[in-house]
């Protein structure tokens, strides 16, 4: 699998590697001489004068030419998927768990993963289930939380569902494996409450607000296992597939329906207003 890695060790937190190791990716030709004067650039403004609202801009506007740097890497027309990752190199002074803040690295990694067509997937309810926000870390998408998430597919799977159903501690739907959920019943889209348990991931957010703003009765609200097998339609969203129908429900097929097409017509046109 071809793919293009930017490393930018520490560019919020200390130190950029652009400035220690641009010469080096500008030999490989992995950046231009530009993006290495913009990514010093952004340091040198995060070092003097902070961190306010614009000089953030300054610095996403860096990691942004970053991207497309790296997008030179592919054929015209190749479909990416962008993966930032953020991981502590060393432990803390004071402890062997904690990490060490300023040992903070950034990696930008770039690879082909063509966008899966909307033809639908089969779920199924997992017997395992998500943990409370007092136990993982839930509102960052952290690496520890994947083995509990994978599992879950994994035993989904052997059943052969796409994907499944996960539940939080009290017994209410949180989320898919990989994937957050809505569904339709009677006229009115709803999606389970974000409440701590699950990530409240880009992409439920910006369906949930492009639906309402178009007039669409979409909500958020507690539901159960029950609901979604009632439904008159199920469709699932999240950075990798956007917006994708489901088809079955364990042994009840489903058909994509008005409000999932309607989803996807609107994602797709806010994603490529510009």
């Amino acid at each position: 699998m071809e793919a293009a890695f930017f490393d930018l060790d520490k560019t919020v937190i200390a130190t950029s590697s652009v400035m220690a190791l641009g010469g080096r990716f500008y030999k490989e030709g992995l950046i231009s001489k530009r993006t290495i004067v913009r990514g010093i650039y952004a340091q040198v403004v995060y070092l003097l004068l902070g961190a306010d609202d614009e000089k953030m801009e300054r610095m996403r506007e860096a990691m942004l030419a970053l991207t497309r740097e790296g997008m030179k890497k592919f054929k015209p027309g190749a479909e990416l998927y962008i993966r930032p990752m953020y991981w502590a190199e060393h432990n803390s002074p004071t402890s062997s768990v904690s990490p060490d803040a300023d040992s903070t690295r950034f990696c930008l990694c770039l690879y082909e993963a063509p966008l899966p067509q909307p033809t639908g997937v089969s779920i199924t309810r997992s017997p395992y289930a998500k943990p409370l926000a007092v136990t993982m870390p839930i509102e960052a998408k952290a690496g520890c939380l994947y083995p509990n998430n994978a599992r879950a597919l994994i035993e989904a799977r052997a059943r052969w569902f796409d994907n499944c159903l996960m539940c939080d501690m009290l017994g209410n739907v949180a989320e898919l494996a990989t994937a957050n959920v809505f569904m339709a019943k009677d006229g009115q889209v709803m999606t389970p409450m974000a409440n701590g348990t699950f990530l409240n991931g880009v992409t439920r957010q910006r369906v949930l607000k492009l639906l309402r703003k178009d007039g669409v009765d979409a909500r958020e609200a507690t539901l159960g296992f029950a609901d979604f097998d009632g439904a008159d339609e199920i469709f699932v969203v999240g950075n990798y597939g956007k917006v994708t129908p489901v088809k079955r429900i364990d042994g009840r097929d489903l058909q994509p329906g008005p409000f999932f097409r309607r989803a996807r017509k609107l994602y797709w046109e806010y994603a490529h207003a510009g």
